[in-house]
């Protein structure tokens, strides 16, 4: 049987077994901070991907939202166009001068405007045309308003009804205007609607 001596003093022979000791607790140290760093690296690969998918949805959403905002716009487009046409096509025109005045109004473009029935049955007797549709807002009507004043031939507009879309569904004004062409003889406003149109133009 063999035995080893250490011919070491006592006090050495401790301080070299705490050096071992410490040495191994340095390596174990260095191996958990190696792991640490290879996790806090996959981690910030991961938030890395997550976030480059998150603003890779985020484009194709908005890009979405915009393509469905310009469909809805070439919806409504549409739509003005197509109920522009069936005023046009219901409507008996016999007349060169009203024909004209139909086209001038059926390429009239003004914003937040929706045009709903054009009444011409007295136009023979009073060149007299009537128009009801919805509004936006106060100030878009009175822009259309102006809007027709300018069309040529046009001797007078008055505004007859003129109804807030405040409370109501759809939020839109109602509103009746009634026009006057050369050699007509201009409608007589009520009193009720003369306050109508002039609450519409303040």
């Amino acid at each position: 049987m063999k035995y080893r001596v250490s011919l070491l003093p006592e006090y050495n022979r401790k301080r070299l077994n705490n050096k071992k000791k410490l040495e191994k607790i340095k390596v174990l140290a260095l191996a958990v901070l190696m792991v640490l760093l290879v996790l806090m690296l996959v981690v910030i690969g991961m938030r890395m991907f997550a976030e480059k998918k998150l603003d890779e949805a985020q484009a194709l959403n908005n890009e979405y939202a915009q393509k469905v905002a310009e469909l809805e716009q070439f919806r409504a487009i549409n739509a003005n166009l197509q109920q522009k046409v069936q005023l046009i096509e219901s409507i008996q025109i016999d007349e060169p001068a009203l024909a004209n005045f139909l086209a001038t109004i059926s390429n009239l473009n003004n914003a937040g405007i929706s045009i709903d029935t054009i009444d011409c049955m007295d136009w023979k007797t009073s060149r007299n045309c009537t128009i009801t549709g919805k509004a936006n807002s106060r100030e878009q009507y009175i822009d259309f308003e102006n809007t027709l004043k300018g069309i040529e031939g046009v001797t007078s507009v008055a505004c007859t009804s003129y109804t807030s879309g405040a409370g109501t569904t759809d939020g839109l004004a109602m509103f009746t205007v009634n026009i006057v062409c050369s050699g007509g003889s201009a409608v007589v406003v009520t009193t009720e609607a003369t306050t109508a149109a002039t609450t519409a133009a303040e």
